[in-house]
This record gives structure tokens, sequence and C-alpha cells, in this order.
């Protein structure tokens, strides 16, 4: 292998791929990139056997040939060349890599590329086009229920492609974030509901500047192709919980609320709630919401909200933290909030909506 290219160019790719190389060092070889020649342009694989990343750049190629380079330290040497420089490549005797840029050189040591996981291509017959900007607005607000979730079946996220339409859905058991957005996906068929996992998700969000990518999948694998880049996820092998049946809509007290004046007050609230439980308790009421919270090492504080209300007086607590979550992940004005009752499911949500659908399933806690 030998090659010549940009400093930008190597530089952006590698980038890229760094949070898919294995860090934990279960498999030594995932700790490596591979680099291979194609059609006179260079391909750079990572994955750590969940996920997977295809990323390729046009270069000056000399000689072809496929080597495996330690990910990190190959990183942390394109990203101390000067900006804008060439870069030379070139495979040495004795499985050695010479990397130089104007008068600095390194050699480095390389694994045998054959070594390197075989990554799935896919078959690209049956394509899904999807336009990337309203899925990434379903996967931010969505990726926050799956933060810190560690169990399997609750690590991934419901995708559901429809003609007209697509939905993310994600729970942590406590809480459920439902999204749909009515778009134009030019698939054929039947409904396609997939589970794609938390950093399936985190990698695609960091893909910017496209406009839309192809998606594809397999007995085995989903494929996400963007531009110059293809994300390969293994399939997550169980059924998402029947989500449908725990989002209310026949609630009795509806209260519209101001989502900044409703930030400020948890957060200063906040300050005293127990670090355990992060309980605040919520008393809607007339045309405002007040909130209460006391610790026993620090005190107590409370605070109040003007709400338009329409229902009974109703006392509720929840985790802030939880509330939170929802009302950083928007930008709208005013959001609603719809109950029945202090220990049934409640519903958040934004007031206006449009074309896009987005819905907050919260239990309340006892404090």
């Amino acid at each position: 292998m030998k090659f010549k290219t940009e400093k930008d160019v190597i530089f952006d790719e590698l980038n890229i791929l760094q949070d898919i190389v294995e860090k934990r060092n279960t498999m030594p070889i995932l700790s490596n990139i591979l680099l291979l020649t194609r059609n006179g342009s260079i391909e750079m694989i990572a994955t750590d056997l969940e996920v997977g990343l295809i990323t390729k750049f046009n270069a000056d190629v000399e000689k072809e040939g496929s080597v495996a380079l330690p990910g990190k330290k190959f990183f942390e040497i394109i990203k101390s060349l000067p900006e804008g420089e060439e870069i030379y490549i070139k495979e040495m005797e004795n499985n050695k890599i010479e990397i130089k840029s104007a008068m600095t050189r390194f050699v480095m040591l390389s694994s045998i590329a054959e070594d390197f996981p075989k990554i799935s291509l896919p078959d690209k017959k049956e394509k899904i086009e999807i336009p990337f900007k309203p899925f990434i607005e379903m996967v931010n607000k969505t990726l926050y229920v799956l933060a810190s979730e560690q169990r399997y079946t609750l690590n991934g996220a419901l995708f559901i492609l429809k003609e007209n339409s697509m939905e993310l859905v994600a729970t942590d058991g406590h809480r459920l974030s439902y999204n749909k957005s009515k778009v134009e996906t030019k698939m054929e068929g039947n409904e396609q509901r997939i589970i794609i996992s938390k950093k399936t998700l985190q990698e695609i969000k960091r893909m910017d500047g496209i406009d839309k990518f192809n998606f594809y999948l397999n007995e085995n694998n989903l494929f996400f192709e963007m531009d110059n880049r293809i994300l390969i996820s293994r399939k997550m092998d169980f059924s998402f919980p029947p989500y449908e049946k725990v989002i209310p809509f026949d609630n009795e007290n509806r209260a519209t609320i101001n989502r900044e004046d409703f930030i400020n007050a948890i957060k200063r609230v906040f300050i005293f709630s127990s670090e355990r439980s992060r309980g605040i308790k919520f008393t809607f009421e007339g045309d405002k919401v007040f909130l209460f919270t006391s610790n026993p090492e620090l005190g107590e504080a409370s605070d109040s909200v003007d709400i338009g209300y329409v229902g009974n007086e109703l006392e509720i607590s929840f985790n802030a933290h939880y509330i939170l979550d929802f009302l950083n992940s928007l930008d709208d004005e005013k959001i609603i909030v719809e109950m029945r009752d202090s220990e049934k499911a409640v519903l958040f949500k934004p007031e206006e909506t449009n074309n896009y659908t987005y819905l907050y399933v919260l239990m309340p806690m006892k404090i």
C-alpha cells in the first residue's frame, strides 16, 4: 500500500471513527482501523462487533493494499501533523507503516489485515430513503431516555417506517418517549419495525452535513448509508414492550405551562431535593402550579408558576431530572401536562406540533 492524501481529508474520517474503535481491548484487533484501497480511493473501517463504520475518501493511490493500524495512535499522529499538509502513507517490510508529512516521519507497527473481522455490506436492491433532519430531531427527543439504561431489552429504540411517516419510541421502564414525523420515505410494501441500539443512534447523530441517507436491512444487520460513510449495526433480537398500552389519553386534568418558567422554577427547587430521589412535589390548583421539596439535611424549597389549568386540585410528585430531560429537549414556548390522578402515568407534550407528534409519558413517584 502506498498513497498520498491531505491531512484535513483523512483527519475528518478518522475523527468520526474514534467512537467505534473498541477501547476495552477484549479483542486486540478491534482496537485497530482497517485501511484498504479500492478503485483509486481509500476505505477505513472500524468495528466493535456491535456497530461498524466504513468511510471512504479520495487519495492519490500509487500501490494498492490493506493494513490494520492501532486506531487511537494513528488518529493522534494525523492530528499532530500541520494543517494543510500532504500526508504520505507507505507499507514497508516487517509489518511496518511509514507516515510522512514535510519533515515529520513516523514508523508504526501494523497488524495483519486478514485478522480484522469481516464487515457485512448492504444489498442495495431494496433502498429506503430517509430525510436526515427530521430523523435526528426524533433521535434528540428519544436518546436521553436510553442514556443510562443498562438492561439489554430496554437499550434500543423502536423505529417504525411507513410510506408516509416514521416513528421512534424509547422507554426505560419509568418513562417513555414517542415521536412521529410525517415524511415521505419512498418505501414500498408493509411497515417495517426495527429496534436500533443506543450506540447506533449516537453514531448517526454525529454525522453532520447531509440531507438524507439510505437505509437497508438484512437478516442480521441494519445499514445506514450517509454519503461516503456506511454505518452497520447488528440487529437487536428482542420484542419491544407494547408501548401503545401505556400512553394515557383519557386524562381529566390539563395544564398549559410556559416552558422556560417551568424549567427555572424546577431548577431552583431542585437545589434542595434529595440526592437519592430527586423528587419534587407539584400541586396544580387554580391558575398556578406549586413546587415543593424538603431535605432533612438542608431544609425546604418552594416556588410557583402561572399556568392555564382545567381540572381538579391535584398533588403529584416526579423525579425532577426526568421532567428537565423532556423540557430541555424542546424549543417550544409552552408545554401541556395531562393527568388523571396522583398515581397514574402522566402525559407531557408540546402545545403545537404541526406535522410532528412528540409524547412523553412519565410515572409519578412517592416522596
